[in-house]
């Protein structure tokens, strides 16, 4: 702006003594760089929006900071429509990032919605020439396949000219929202959402007036408000915004730590591949990292990673820019999460999840406890899963077979669903040659 620009002003306004309530700041601007989300955040913005602003994502941050929650601009379920009507709603989750995707299925799960999981858009096409939803929760940014061509695609079917087709769409990717319009999308949500903010979108798009809630099943199960061990995770870690991390993850604390572990095995040493792409010239390869990382930060609340990835994200993908200032500034950020996440990993070491002591269970009670978990694992429900996993967990398991029991439920307990069928299958044909 000509005569003082945003941080000048924001600077004069933190001096300037007659403004004894200091307001909150955003900045708007056209370009991103490291300096600039660095200043931003020494001089307390609440946030970083890039032109051309989606007046539904201000809207969003402002409510957000007054301290009233996230909220769209579209209609607010009326209050006839509660969470019980979406039990028995069957949903396609498209969405490439494991953490995030683990995050929206167990939100979803958790009242009772049929979730289906397609990791990019080719394979989102496959999931409906097979199988009925109700609607589809499609990321943009996918490798194979994107949202916008998934939903050209979808949209070109006749019998898909009315299924609900709502965008995931990050806030650094504004242009989106236009696009996902003209492609066929009916509606969109920020990520990283907070859990109301998806009921809001699914109650909207698949629950009509005066439907009535479905009849509960006999011993079927209520949706869980976690059961929470108020040790598993620290009210306060360094760059992590831990309630906020907590609030996205619907309370479940369980949960929480275990995806913050997951983030410190999977990009650990997320810096030093960037740096290693971007040295060959692989700049595609470091923004599609850096894409993952900012994607699961702002899922689990650590904000100022998410920021710096976004921003190196961008440095990444634009030839004209030097992403080193940037990738420096994401490697002190993802140092101070990981440190963060390794005192909470000192703090809660593991403990033998099995009897001790006991008759060892009969070959027919073993094999009936991994049978148990089969098809939760085939359908990647991580809430069948670990209801399956108490079977496991009860028997007293033969020595030679504790340590992959063990494996088995590590596995289940990372949502590597894949890796925990295989290794069930290799269990039970240990058990089935004794």
């Amino acid at each position: 702006m000509p005569g003082m620009d945003g941080l000048e002003t924001a600077e004069a306004v933190l001096a300037d003594e007659a403004i004894k309530v200091k307001p909150p700041m955003f900045m708007v601007s056209a370009y991103g760089n490291a300096s600039l989300v660095k200043r931003t955040n020494e001089l307390g913005f609440r946030g970083l929006l890039f032109k051309p602003v989606n007046q539904s994502f201000l809207f969003n941050l402002v409510v957000e900071t007054l301290g009233k929650g996230m909220v769209t601009l579209h209609d607010v379920p009326r209050p006839e429509k509660t969470l019980d009507q979406l039990s028995g709603k069957r949903v396609l989750l498209v969405e490439d990032n494991e953490i995030n995707r683990q995050v929206a299925q167990e939100i979803l799960e958790s009242v009772g919605v049929d979730v289906l999981e397609a990791h990019n858009g080719e394979i989102a096409l496959e999931a409906l020439s097979e199988n009925d939803v109700d609607l589809v929760l499609m990321d943009i940014q996918m490798p194979v396949m994107d949202g916008h061509e998934a939903t050209r695609r979808i949209r070109a079917q006749e019998r898909f000219k009315d299924l609900p087709i709502i965008a995931m769409t990050a806030h650094a990717m504004l242009a989106d929202i236009e696009k996902s319009r003209e492609v066929g999308m009916n509606d969109h949500i920020a990520k990283p959402f907070d859990p109301d903010d998806l009921f809001a979108i699914l109650t909207k798009w698949m629950v009509s007036d005066g439907e009535a809630a479905p009849a509960a099943a006999p011993g079927g199960k209520a949706p869980r408000h976690s059961a929470v061990d108020k040790a598993a995770v620290p009210a306060i870690m360094k760059g992590i915004d831990v309630q906020l991390g907590l609030r996205r993850a619907r309370g479940n604390e369980k949960l929480y730590r275990t995806l913050l572990l997951l983030l410190d095995e999977k990009y650990a040493d997320a810096a030093v591949q960037i740096g290693e792409h971007l040295s060959a010239g692989r700049r595609q390869d470091a923004a599609a990292l850096a894409h993952a990382v900012k994607g699961t930060s702002g899922m689990l609340g650590a904000m100022g990673l998410f920021e710096s990835a976004s921003v190196l994200e961008m440095a990444a993908t634009q030839e004209d820019m030097d992403p080193a200032e940037s990738l420096a500034e994401f490697s002190i950020r993802l140092d101070e999460v990981l440190d963060s996440i390794g005192v909470l990993k000192a703090a809660q070491p593991e403990e033998s999840e099995f009897p001790q002591a006991g008759e060892v269970a009969s070959q027919e009670e073993l094999l009936a406890s991994l049978e148990g978990l089969r098809s939760p694992l085939c359908q990647g429900a991580p809430v069948e899963c670990r209801e399956r996993s108490k079977a496991v967990k009860a028997l007293v398991w033969p020595v030679n077979l504790q340590g992959e029991a063990a494996q088995l439920l590590k596995f289940i307990a990372e949502y590597d669903f894949k890796k925990a069928l295989a290794h069930l299958e290799e269990m039970e044909g240990e058990l089935r040659r004794d």
